[in-house]
């Protein structure tokens, strides 16, 4: 059943809330139907194309009436009200209404955003990681003035549900989440106001806030400082039930970029959520979006929490308190807030309003004394004025803790062989400085000297110590020592820069698979053998709606081998479709992969796969374009590149599968489908020894 419900959530643009995706109970299964499709549609069509037609013509006024940004929203309005009439047809009409008076404001050069004052907009914007134009819905104070700076609340939704759903949710309008999925495009009014810009983002749908949904999160930020007058120091993330987890992730991995963090009713760990036994290339990809391993970072962000003591759903209140004992034992500030009640306590959280008015005094701390860092991931490895830029273990968590007085800095590190203190953005220092990293004086003389970023780097970094274990550092969830790296203690430090050692893992190219979602993906199908072209462009054309489940209107590029050149392979990443010699690109790159793919077996290095259905998955330093990944899912067969889409959301660096790791597709990790060898390639992008391998 559970393998049914997740399929079926896949196929659905706008799904229904299901506990696989959402974190609602299994009562969910039950939601209300869809409104009744619409079936006039072509004096609808005739409109779009007459809306459509003033919008082009806006776009190509020289010079333009308006700002791109006003045109973009016009734009996602329209699309909105196209997509939605066969399933909403009443909310379709409004939409399109508003479309036209959009337009018609825009025509006589009036932004018609700004003065939506006191109510709910939606505005769209263009995503770096997806064709389709994305929203998000943004509500402006009553009194709002551009001449003056407020905080912005940006708000994640949970499930089944969409960003103008949510901010009308959040402004007052209460509903069962059973009837979400009726009201996700319906016009709302705020039932009470707030002293601050509040916005929702659409997410992408339900892939629970990562990768590109994660993106969007600080696109959307943008986007709203571009047109709204945002003060950068209040900027307060928010977010319940899968928003809640979203915040524990982004708020903790992200927590110096916001003024205040408040998760709801979520998950402070996708190994906790995610259950079961994941292997051990598992655990350290979900531990890299983790908020419980990464708790400490929180030390100078207003981190606050509230969970339902008898909340029934996935989002289980041990795990909060598990999260609870971690920051008492860290020494972290501590702000829990526990309700008599389920999983349900948006209101009880925002008090018709009221909590609004608390946080807009909230100020972010832009230059704390001390400073703690951790981190398994680049995408995530800056705290305030300190960044770490080479991990000697990458992925695994690496820490950084520097204290800064008035003329010396000391750091402490572990598992990290480079990194960078931003002093301009550190805390008044004295004229002279000294630095000590790991007990050693790295640095000492004239401020002006250390310049605006001082960088630091082991002398040897390839040097590596015998492993221990600290009892110092234990891993959250099992409350068992860490190893540690006692050559980390002792390879001695200097300033400058890392020396790069031939192909390396660093900052941009770094792996895990999903690294790549943050940015543009290209999916490119093999055309040298035509009777495998057409099932080629088909698992192609699948893996450019997007790989996590539960993404809604997302959209990436599909081209034929032949159809990509250099400037392209510049400018994104690859995605590589093929068996053996029937992709143009992944010829010519073979021989400088670590996997290979044959008529009838994989090789990974020097050892054979071989078996039914066999195909793999990998992420890696494009050949012909260094600055950039290539990802290859290829196989033995046309039916094992297709099962490549049968792979969980949770990937190493690489993964072999065959037909029994790919009999069905489970949410998050692997569980029973285990597949024939998964892991990371080391830091020189080479595949380690021993390495994990599942015998057939």
């Amino acid at each position: 059943m559970r393998k049914k419900i997740a399929l079926l959530l896949a196929s659905l643009p706008l799904a229904l809330c299901a506990p696989l995706v959402a974190g609602c109970p299994s009562s969910a299964l039950h939601a209300q139907p869809l409104p009744t499709r619409n079936r006039d549609s072509g004096p609808a069509f005739d409109a779009y194309e007459a809306l459509q037609s003033r919008l082009d013509a806006l776009q190509e006024a020289d010079p333009p009436k308006v700002a791109e940004g006003v045109l973009t929203s016009i734009d996602y309005t329209i699309s909105v009200s196209k997509r939605i009439q066969s399933r909403f047809s009443a909310a379709s009409g409004s939409w399109k209404a508003r479309a036209a008076r959009f337009l018609y404001a825009a025509e006589r050069g009036v932004d018609p955003f700004q003065g939506l004052r006191g109510a709910i907009a939606n505005r769209g914007y263009r995503s770096s990681t997806s064709l389709r134009l994305q929203g998000y819905a943004v509500y402006l104070p009553e009194a709002y003035d551009p001449d003056k700076t407020y905080p912005l609340y940006l708000a994640l939704h949970g499930g089944s549900s969409n960003g103008n759903l949510f901010l009308g949710v959040v402004m007052g309008h209460n509903m069962d989440w059973r009837d979400y999925a009726l009201h996700l495009w319906d016009d709302f009014a705020p039932r009470w106001h707030a002293p601050m810009i509040v916005v929702a983002p659409d997410g992408f749908g339900q892939p629970m806030w990562r990768w590109m949904a994660e993106q969007e999160v600080f696109e959307v930020i943008e986007d709203v400082k571009t047109h709204y007058s945002v003060d950068p120091d209040r900027i307060i993330l928010a977010g319940l039930s899968n928003g809640g987890v979203g915040t524990y992730s982004i708020g903790l991995r992200h927590a110096s970029r916001f003024s205040a963090v408040q998760a709801i009713a979520g998950a402070p760990s996708w190994m906790q959520y995610a259950g079961g036994s994941p292997r051990p290339a598992e655990k350290q990809a979900l531990t890299m979006l983790s908020g419980l391993h990464l708790a400490e970072n929180s030390r100078n962000t207003h981190f606050e929490y509230f969970h339902g003591r008898s909340d029934s759903g996935p989002m289980r209140p041990s795990f909060v308190r598990a999260f609870q004992g971690r920051l008492d034992a860290l020494g972290v500030p501590n702000r829990p807030t526990w309700f008599q009640a389920g999983h349900d306590i948006l209101y009880f959280v925002l008090r018709r309003g009221e909590g609004f008015e608390r946080l807009q005094q909230i100020r972010r701390d832009r230059r704390p004394s001390e400073v703690r860092l951790v981190t398994a991931d680049y995408r995530a490895s800056t705290q305030h004025w300190v960044t770490a830029t080479r991990l000697r273990r990458y992925p695994q968590l690496a820490r950084i803790t520097a204290r800064a007085g008035s003329r010396r800095i000391e750091v402490r590190t572990d598992n990290v062989d480079a990194f960078y203190l931003d002093l301009a953005e550190a805390p008044s220092l004295s004229t002279e400085l000294a630095l000590y990293v790991d007990g050693q004086k790295v640095f000492s003389g004239p401020r002006a000297q250390a310049g605006d970023r001082l960088h630091l780097v082991r002398k040897e970094p390839s040097r590596q110590g015998p492993l221990t274990q600290d009892p110092l550092t234990q891993d959250p969830l099992t409350q068992e020592p860490l190893q540690r790296d006692l050559g980390d203690e002792h390879a001695p430090w200097t300033t400058g820069f890392p020396h790069e050692q031939g192909l390396e893992k660093r900052p941009g190219l770094s792996g895990p698979i999903t690294d790549a979602y943050y940015d543009r993906m290209v999916h490119v199908y093999g055309t040298q053998k035509a009777s495998h072209l057409e099932s080629l462009k088909q698992s192609a054309t699948r893996g450019a709606r997007g790989w996590p489940l539960g993404l809604w209107e997302f959209q990436q590029e599909v081209r034929a081998d032949t159809e990509v050149d250099g400037a392209l392979m510049r400018s994104a990443h690859l995605v590589l479709y093929g068996t053996a010699g029937d992709n143009l690109l992944l010829e010519q790159m073979k021989d400088r992969l670590p996997i290979t793919i044959d008529e009838d077996a994989i090789y990974l290095g020097d050892t054979r796969f071989e078996g039914r259905h066999l195909g793999t998955r990998f992420i890696y330093p494009n050949p012909l374009a260094p600055s950039r990944y290539v990802i290859i899912q290829a196989g033995t067969t046309l039916e094992a590149v297709s099962r490549g889409h049968q792979l969980p959301d949770f990937l190493a660096d690489w993964v072999l599968y065959d037909h029994r790791t790919t009999r069905s597709r489970p949410r998050l990790i692997f569980h029973r489908n285990a597949p024939r060898s998964t892991g990371f390639f080391d830091r020189h992008w080479e595949i380690p020894a021993p390495f994990e391998h599942a015998a057939r």
